[in-house]
């Protein structure tokens, strides 16, 4: 029976396991990817203390706190959670494990274009996420498709990898930080623009883009696709132990970031503040310490 289970590894879970276990909590983290999306940032810019440091050594650093003061961080996906203030369980695919208190810190996941292939080359070409996987394009031709931060960034960094790197979105501007545009060297911007379908044999080979303005449709030949498109609150299994969840998809939290299950906290960017690596952390001391006071007062 540990005090608190966090599920999720990001900067919220991670800040949360480091405040609960200080206040020498029984913590256990499950961590679908250890440090969550931070560990697929590139160079992050904005986070207090550091001018620049990359999202997996930040994520490191985190992970390393919270163990020193006694959280214990599995790698695993947690997939069913249930019970009632006090007695909570959350199961992996081999393991059950028991709580007095859930942190929910689950994140977001990728949104999708929902174009045909896109699923079929999912892992044989598609890809979102180009930390992970842009190496394995090394002197190919590929599509970036979004023109937010993300998108923006995987281009920077596809540049030092790839021959050709094509940046295809919806709009007549991209919508990432200025700061981010100008490191832009040598892409190939392509606005007003939506990819159709996904094409290959084995793995991708083209791409069909048509153009918002025209109608127009022309192949590309490249060999990777990087989707950024959005993302949506994974509360799959807040809604399971009956979480309430706003219209825009997020889970409701108080400034204890309580949620109306007793018991039940949380934090980061499955509550749709201020999507931001700092603000997730912010909240995740938040509900450390939430969690710390409900279990001190329910203690028998």
């Amino acid at each position: 029976m540990y005090d608190v289970i966090i599920i999720g590894g990001g900067p919220a879970g991670l800040t949360a396991a480091i405040y609960a276990a200080r206040r020498k909590l029984g913590v256990l983290v499950i961590a679908k990817q250890e440090g969550g999306q931070m560990a697929r940032a590139g160079t992050v810019e904005n986070y207090p203390g550091f001018e620049k440091i990359g999202g997996a050594e930040l994520a490191s650093r985190m992970e390393g706190q919270a163990r020193k003061h006694g959280a214990e961080i599995i790698c695993g996906e947690a997939l069913g959670a249930g019970g009632s203030a006090g007695n909570f369980a959350v199961s992996t695919a081999d393991k059950k494990y028991e709580s007095k208190a859930v942190i929910i810190a689950t994140g977001m996941a990728y949104g999708k274009l929902g174009v045909g292939g896109e699923d079929k080359f999912t892992g044989k070409g598609v890809s979102f996420c180009a930390t992970c996987d842009g190496p394995l394009f090394a002197g190919k031709d590929v599509a970036v498709v979004g023109g937010g931060n993300a998108a923006v960034e995987t281009a920077i960094f596809m540049e030092k990898v790839a021959r050709e790197v094509f940046l295809i979105h919806g709009s007549s501007r991209l919508s990432g930080e200025e700061a981010l545009q100008k490191k832009l060297k040598k892409t190939r911007l392509m606005p007003d623009s939506a990819v159709t379908s996904i094409s290959g044999g084995k793995f991708v080979e083209s791409i069909e883009v048509e153009s918002l303005k025209t109608g127009e449709k022309k192949t590309i030949p490249v060999q990777g696709v990087f989707v950024h498109v959005g993302m949506m609150p994974e509360t799959r299994l807040a809604r399971r132990m009956g979480v309430e969840v706003g219209e825009n998809g997020f889970i409701r939290v108080n400034e204890k970031q309580e949620t109306n299950v007793g018991g039940v906290f949380a934090a980061g960017d499955v509550t749709g503040w201020m999507r931001q690596m700092v603000c997730a952390a912010s909240q995740g001391a938040v509900a450390g310490s939430s969690a710390y006071s409900f279990i001190e007062k329910n203690r028998g």
